[in-house]
């Protein structure tokens, strides 16, 4: 399980983006648009998941932790630029 200990939601839709670092200064990055979601740590692709529809651009905080429980563990509080 990869720790994430600095997060912020760089936009809230369309897309919905979130960069960060985690425990051992990486750069951690999430992105939710047209209905898919994608996360990178480093600049290299750990998660892409259909979720959505294809017009789809919103994705929650808690709605994140949950896609990505099982590889990322992310803060209980998110930051908003």
């Amino acid at each position: 399980m990869i720790k994430i200990t600095e997060l912020k939601q760089t936009c809230t839709a369309c897309p919905s983006q979130w960069e960060g670092k985690a425990e051992d200064n990486s750069h951690f990055y999430a992105r939710y648009r047209w209905g898919t979601l994608r996360v990178e740590l480093e600049q290299r692709v750990m998660i892409t998941k259909q979720i959505g529809d294809d017009l789809d651009g919103h994705l929650s905080y808690e709605a994140l932790k949950s896609h990505v429980c099982s590889m990322f563990e992310l803060p209980d509080y998110c930051e908003e630029r």
